[in-house]
């Protein structure tokens, strides 16, 4: 079974694969157009956890994997490259990967550092769609056909269908960047909240 679901939020994403896995369907893999492969499992007692690492060498993503499969855990996607990685528990073991309460406000800073690392990338992508402010509001600005407005009947209908695709792409990307640079900030502002309290 395959989904295909959007998070700006890991533990929500945690969340709706935990309920997936309380369904008998356990995650096996997710890509990078977020979508998710599923299996069926009779073993619906483990848990999904996600953690939040950044590794500088292939050496050290080995480490990190070998020290948590030594303890039951089952590795189930990610890479070195990224920052999220994927997890299911042992069997009738501790279902939490952080078990104390310095590992858990760790992971809070690396997650932190992640959603504001998402947030200005989206808001920087943004200023770099638009050039000009004047094109933010007016689609016709996307339609790059020399002409194009001057043209009538069949000819302006053939020109502007085979620009339209393109010119959607143009005018709602820099809109796209900034809903998504909104979410990540949501998201970024809520765990800054969590790790205060962590640290009080």
């Amino acid at each position: 079974m395959k989904k295909f679901k959007l998070f700006t939020d890991a533990t929500k994403e945690e969340a709706w694969l935990n309920e997936w896995m309380r369904l008998g369907y356990e995650v096996t893999r997710k890509n990078m157009f977020q979508v998710y492969s599923f299996t069926r499992t009779a073993d619906t007692n483990r848990a999904i956890r996600i953690d939040c690492q950044s590794f500088s060498s292939k050496k050290a993503f080995e480490h990190y994997k070998q020290f948590h499969e030594e303890l039951g855990w089952h590795y189930i996607d990610g890479s070195q490259w990224q920052h999220l990685h994927y997890w299911r528990s042992p069997a009738s073991r501790e279902d939490e990967l952080f078990s104390d309460h310095d590992s858990e406000k760790l992971y809070l800073q690396r997650l932190t550092q992640y959603y504001s690392l998402y947030t200005t990338f989206f808001f920087v992508l943004a200023i770099i769609f638009v050039d000009d402010m004047s094109n933010f509001f007016n689609i016709q600005s996307a339609f790059l056909t020399p002409g194009l407005w001057n043209k009538e009947g069949s000819a302006f209908i053939s020109a502007f269908l085979f620009e339209l695709p393109f010119a959607l792409v143009r005018f709602f990307s820099p809109w796209f960047m900034i809903v998504a640079g909104f979410f990540f900030l949501r998201t970024y502002m809520n765990y800054t909240k969590h790790l205060k309290k962590h640290r009080s």
